[in-house]
């Protein structure tokens, strides 16, 4: 029985980091060791709290993900569907910490943004900065199901992959350097885990 709890959380833990978000608060941070793929939202509107759009007049069905800088350099973000339907994005940046970067992006430069008819879309990070923030927003123009696809396709930076761990302070495991809580923190003076 034990082993099959232990089984259920840790699946629960994965499937939570797993999905894409169309809620900024709770975007996923986003590492590109590999591709990372994704179904496309559909039926839902932009947020109402955005005026920050740039390029995009709308922005219907958005996922939002959060990346930071791990290499300084430029970044090439290929973003593919399958089957192909229009997609279009805007990526805010760059921001100094995760500090309410939600709350900051109505006034927050825009890095790179596209409202092109494509179904393929090309996000351009120039000269980014070691441990630099961005905010990628990703909308299905289309309205259609797809599965869209996030690549790393150039460029001399990289994003940053180690970001799990224990976020909170009050933690015995506290990381300052996790970005995504990942369930491990631990309170008291022991712990004790038994399979």
């Amino acid at each position: 029985m034990k082993k099959y709890l232990a089984l259920v959380i840790f699946n629960i833990v994965l499937i939570n980091f797993s999905f894409s978000s169309n809620d900024c608060n709770s975007a996923n941070f986003l590492c590109l060791d590999n591709s990372y793929s994704y179904s496309a939202s559909i039926n839902e509107s932009g947020p109402s709290w955005l005026t920050n759009y740039s390029c995009l007049g709308t922005a219907p069905n958005p996922e939002f993900f959060i990346f930071q800088i791990d290499n300084s350099g430029n970044i090439t973000i290929d973003i593919t569907t399958d089957p192909s339907v229009d997609v279009d994005f805007i990526c805010w940046g760059p921001f100094t910490d995760t500090n309410n970067l939600c709350g900051n992006i109505n006034s927050a430069p825009v890095e790179d943004c596209s409202y092109s008819s494509g179904t393929n879309e090309i996000c351009n990070i120039s000269s980014g900065i070691l441990d630099e923030y961005y905010v990628l927003m990703i909308s299905n123009y289309s309205n259609q199901s797809s599965s869209i696809t996030i690549n790393q396709s150039s460029g001399s930076g990289s994003l940053n992959c180690n970001t799990y761990g224990c976020t909170d302070s009050t933690a015995n495991n506290y990381d300052s350097t996790a970005l995504i809580d990942d369930g491990s923190c631990c309170y008291g003076s022991s712990a004790n885990l038994q399979i």
